[in-house]
């Protein structure tokens, strides 16, 4: 049960500031569950966390030699890689197919030097081998063996391994089904899905299937996600009945202004359907979430600051809803197409090419508050978002494990200020005694934090919130206190509106 807390907001105005009080700790879903893999000899390191990448790894050549540093600093546990596990990448001809012939090497590179610390989500897909019109296979017994193959290869078993037994345990069958020209048929993607599904679990019972990402962009018109969703997945789940895939996707992108908040809707009308077409057991991943910073083409432009304190926006949202896992994409380092498009700057460290790029293998903002996120949130779940607030302004807790005491519980607060177009900041007085620890999420250029330590006066603790977001908890380690003891130091620039 979540603890009541009672909070007081100031509201700065012309007629002078007003208090107004919030009293319920209250949550969207179910509180969540540990974000940290401990439980079982049978677990994945980190198995549990929801801190992920598409994809987690980048050139050598940023990163001192090693294509996982970044990941390692920034607290990553999940990858996503860029190419897929095609079974043309290890049937490449017919008559590898005919004699049953499997080509490891290019596959086996893919994941060889994962380090333990990150799991792998790997996409098996048929292209190139299907029927026109449909995702069906024109093997559709070769295609059975590929996938049993393939999942019993990085199963780490130890029978038909691997060399070094890396292991994937979570597969993806294909990827935004929804899309593509000429579009196919729901009813042969649930096909596929079965019968993928079931040649998997006969290869490694433990492996887990998820389904190919909802795609497309935000909003409710032809092209929306939401659209594709009702066009396309529904018939699938219809058809599934409750079997098929054990976790659902749904890809979230848009801008830095608020878009992110649209996920919500969404995430009541997915649960609903899977509850109702007999996935109430399937948890929601989003393996493909982001926002830019610059200006890529066709999109007006976003500085550091706003894309950084959306990253946490889209984390901690969608986190209070439910969802499992979030992989940030595309990917940790810039560049998809470079056609200098929205996806070339959605990367957290610049690749040298494109507009306004600052410098290959520099880190954008957003580098460091995805590090600052994972320190102070990895290991803890959710525990419910205090209510009653004042428009705009959104607070969420997160504490540690199973354990519902908050003597380390952090609380992520934020507010969507471009709502309010004329208000510069506003002020959240919380009753406490005592001290808080107070840190910015938008660090400086290169990666040092701004916390402070706040002092309560008579029972009330205030903290002004501009355009960065804050995470608020009991001191552990000493830090600057203001000295007014109740202000925040001066934001840095791009803070405020």
């Amino acid at each position: 049960m979540n603890r009541l807390l009672t909070v007081l907001i100031l509201l700065a105005g012309s007629a002078g500031p007003r208090w107004a009080e919030v009293s319920v700790l209250a949550g969207h879903g179910p509180a969540g569950r540990p974000m940290l893999g401990t439980a079982g000899a049978d677990s994945l390191l980190f198995e549990d966390s929801p801190f992920g990448f598409h994809p987690a790894r980048v050139p050598p050549d940023v990163s001192g030699g090693d294509p996982w540093a970044p990941a390692r600093d920034m607290g990553v546990h999940w990858h996503r890689p860029v190419v897929y596990a095609f079974w043309f990448r290890c049937q490449p001809t017919d008559g590898d197919r005919a004699k049953g012939l499997f080509r490891w090497d290019r596959l086996d590179r893919s994941v060889q030097d994962v380090p333990p610390h990150i799991n792998v989500l790997w996409n098996l897909s048929a292209r190139f081998a299907t029927r026109p019109g449909s995702f069906l296979p024109r093997d559709v017994e070769g295609y059975k063996k590929y996938v049993a193959a393939v999942v019993e290869r990085y199963d780490g078993d130890g029978i038909d391994d691997a060399p070094g037994s890396p292991v994937v345990r979570y597969w993806q069958v294909e990827n935004e089904p929804n899309l593509g020209f000429p579009p196919r048929s729901p009813e042969s993607y649930a096909e596929l899905l079965q019968m993928t599904y079931r040649a998997a679990k006969r290869a490694s019972p433990r492996c887990r299937i998820v389904i190919g990402g909802v795609g497309g962009w935000v909003g409710r018109g032809p092209n929306s996600s939401l659209h594709g969703f009702r066009r396309f997945y529904l018939p699938v789940l219809k058809r599934l009945d409750g079997a098929g895939f054990d976790i659902f996707d749904y890809h979230w992108y848009g801008n830095a202004s608020g878009e992110y908040r649209g996920y919500g809707e969404v995430h009541r009308q997915v649960r609903a359907a899977l509850d109702e077409h007999g996935f109430s057991h399937a948890p929601i991943w989003i393996t493909e979430m982001g926002s830019f910073s610059r200006h890529p083409r066709h999109n007006p432009p976003q500085s550091e600051q706003q894309q950084a304190a959306d990253l946490l926006r889209r984390y901690v949202y969608p986190l209070s809803w439910g969802v499992q896992k979030i992989f940030w994409a595309f990917g940790l380092i810039e560049g998809f197409k470079h056609d200098d498009g929205y996806f070339d700057h959605t990367g957290l460290i610049y690749d040298g090419r494109g507009s306004d790029d600052r410098g290959r293998g520099v880190r954008k903002l957003a580098y460091f508050t995805y590090k600052l996120m994972t320190d102070k949130l990895e290991g803890k779940r959710f525990a419910g978002e205090l209510a009653g607030l004042p428009p705009h302004v959104y607070a969420y807790r997160f504490i540690d494990g199973q354990e519902s005491r908050d003597a380390n519980a952090v609380t992520v607060l934020w507010w969507d200020w471009w709502n309010e177009p004329g208000t510069a900041e506003k002020a959240v007085a919380l009753p406490a005694q005592g001290t808080l620890h107070v840190t910015s999420a938008i660090t400086a250029g290169d990666g040092t934090r701004r916390s402070w330590v706040l002092r309560a006066h008579k029972g009330r603790m205030r903290i002004t919130l501009g355009k960065a977001p804050l995470l608020v908890e009991r001191p552990i380690h000493p830090v600057p206190t203001h000295p007014q003891g109740n202000q925040a130091p001066e934001p840095l620039e791009g803070d405020r509106p």
